[in-house]
């Protein structure tokens, strides 16, 4: 399992993750435009893992024999799953980064710090569970 992340694979994850993330946080800041903070962290969590899903089945997974159907409802699942722990991630560090006045831009940082704490473990799930070949 721990040669896992030495891999061609998670480097990809790592590259297909990267945007999704910056998707993600992109989309955040968008909608705060017209959103709660707190709204748009879930409206861009759900931006982020449908692009997350795509990139994933097309470059980094490839190779799966399930069925597309089960991989897109194992996907939702565990997105869900971690969708709580982004947002409560989120609006925490949003309040602790509100309080550190070096931090031009408490709302970007605490988002960014949220949406990279599933790395590892989607990483996992994915290959293990989601994707396995």
């Amino acid at each position: 399992m721990i040669n896992s992340f030495f891999s061609k694979q998670f480097i990809l994850f790592l590259i297909v993750g990267s945007s999704c993330a910056a998707a993600n946080i992109l989309a955040r800041v968008i909608f705060d435009i017209r959103f709660s903070y707190s709204t748009s962290v879930v409206l861009a969590f759900c931006v982020g893992f449908s692009l997350a899903f795509f990139l994933n089945y097309k470059y980094v997974f490839p190779k799966t024999t399930k069925n597309i159907f089960q991989q897109i409802k194992n996907f939702f699942l565990i997105n869900i799953f971690f969708l709580p722990i982004v947002w409560f991630s989120s609006i925490a560090l949003q309040e602790v980064f509100i309080n550190f006045t070096f931090i031009s831009y408490p709302n970007l940082v605490a988002h960014i710090f949220a949406v990279s704490i599933p790395v590892l473990a989607s990483f996992l799930i994915y290959k293990f569970s989601i994707f396995k070949e």
